[in-house]
């Protein structure tokens, strides 16, 4: 398993408390096994439905309990001697309201050299899940919802960079998180307002909306601002739909919907307004490109492992053309890549979410092309291009380069391909109750 620093190891009655618990379990799922083949042997008898639910809960009963004493013995001293003989490893860790996923162990004396060159040789992600960013934003404000409620005494906040509507922002307020949430754009910034301003009362009083820009400054930026999804920072002469700058510093050559907006740190917009008591479950970045900045601008938080899920748009194309990276040059996907080194060396695991594309392209499956390449009519893009990298993250951001330059070549399209990252924090904690929180609890520890 990949290194990383930790904690001390568990206590022994910690181990207890974490060994019943998988027991409990264990015994539920060998319940369900003798219930069925009970079920199936009555069946064959021709005991009637009563009669077969007696027969199932004396066949349960019996057997999980001549069982559970074996495995109970058998996995205490398992788990006893490897806590002794290895001074910590991976487990799943219960909280007192019920089982939790997070990740714990040692580091079993290694160097923090030696910590880096294992995350250096774990530079993938540990899976691909297959689901949307809108639900699994959804799906993981449920999980947090359920860990509020098991503990009362637990607030948690979710962060929004990147509005332009105020839906994703009322619907964690909604799950009781305190919702603190970001968009730049004037004009959609007042659309957010508006929409706040419809729910009821206990809803408005745990949002808090910034109309700044989250960048890895505190200033003043300019932001393309019409209130459409494609508004971004820096606005002279900059096109992503054709992918082109003008070059043009001249103020009065500004676009009419180019304005100055105040940009910050989150690092800072975190510190000053949210309280150290209250955690941060998940936080939820799509800035057109602009997240080098902003991760430039969270590196505190994530050194720290702040913030339990991040959630972001992970477009490499968009992201060297904001960095002024030439897209024929060896320097593409470097600032994509820092993003996950980053989060990778602060003990993060990666989840790779479907990958899109703009309806332009005739790689999209509802393409507004009429005239096809004869090669892709009928096919699905993984027949065309086959399976997407996840074990290497530069090969992975290349391969979204490569999706456009050899399989999907289109003279009126330049925007590329894109994709959505999960990020889990060593200190996440949640209940798997959700598609999405099964997948990742499946694949945390891969």
């Amino acid at each position: 398993y990949d290194t990383y620093t930790f904690p001390s190891p568990l206590s022994v009655r910690d181990h207890h408390i974490e060994i019943i618990s998988h027991l409990r379990r264990l015994n539920k799922m060998i319940g369900r096994v003798s219930s069925f083949y009970a079920k199936r042997r009555s069946v064959v008898k021709g005991l009637n439905r009563n009669q077969v639910d007696a027969t199932t809960r004396k066949t349960h009963k019996q057997r999980g309990t001549n069982l559970i004493g074996i495995i109970f013995s058998i996995t205490f001293l398992f788990a006893s001697s490897l806590l002794y003989f290895t001074g910590g490893t991976m487990f799943f860790t219960p909280d007192v309201k019920g089982t939790e996923v997070i990740i714990s162990g040692a580091t079993n004396g290694k160097s923090s050299d030696a910590v880096a060159t294992a995350v250096a040789t774990a530079a993938r992600f540990n899976g691909d899940i297959g689901e949307g960013a809108d639900k699994v934003w959804a799906d993981l404000l449920k999980e947090g919802a359920q860990l509020m409620k098991n503990n009362e005494q637990t607030t948690l906040a979710a962060m929004e960079v990147g509005m332009h509507r105020a839906t994703q922002c009322i619907e964690a307020a909604r799950s009781n998180f305190e919702a603190y949430c970001l968009e730049p754009s004037p004009i959609s910034f007042r659309r957010c307002e508006a929409g706040v301003q419809k729910v009821e009362k206990e809803v408005q009083d745990r949002i808090h909306l910034f109309n700044i820009a989250a960048g890895d400054s505190s200033g003043m930026v300019d932001f393309s601002s019409s209130g459409s999804t494609g508004d971004m920072v820096g606005g002279v002469g900059s096109n992503m739909w054709t992918m082109t700058k003008n070059q043009t510093t001249n103020n009065n050559n500004k676009s009419k919907n180019v304005v100055e907006v105040q940009s910050a740190r989150l690092d800072d917009v975190i510190a000053e307004n949210i309280p150290p008591s209250t955690d941060i479950f998940i936080a939820k970045i799509d800035v057109q490109g602009f997240e080098p900045h902003v991760f430039g601008g969270l590196s505190n938080s994530i050194k720290n492992a702040q913030i339990m899920f991040l959630l972001f748009e992970y477009w490499p194309k968009g992201m060297d053309f904001i960095m002024d990276e030439p897209f024929d040059g060896d320097g593409i996907c470097k600032a994509s890549v820092k993003i996950l080194e980053d989060l990778l060396a602060a003990g993060y695991k990666l989840f790779a979410l479907p990958h899109m594309v703009h309806p332009h392209s005739y790689s999209h499956s509802h393409t507004k092309q009429k005239n096809l390449p004869p090669a892709l009519v009928g096919k699905k893009l993984k027949e065309v291009v086959g399976e997407r990298p996840l074990g290497d993250i530069m090969a992975n951001c290349k391969w979204y380069y490569k999706l456009e330059q050899d399989f999907f070549p289109q003279e009126d399209y330049f925007m590329g391909f894109w994709s959505d990252i999960v990020a889990v924090s060593p200190k996440a904690k949640f209940e798997p109750s959700t598609v999405t929180g099964r997948s990742i609890a499946e694949h945390l520890n891969d």
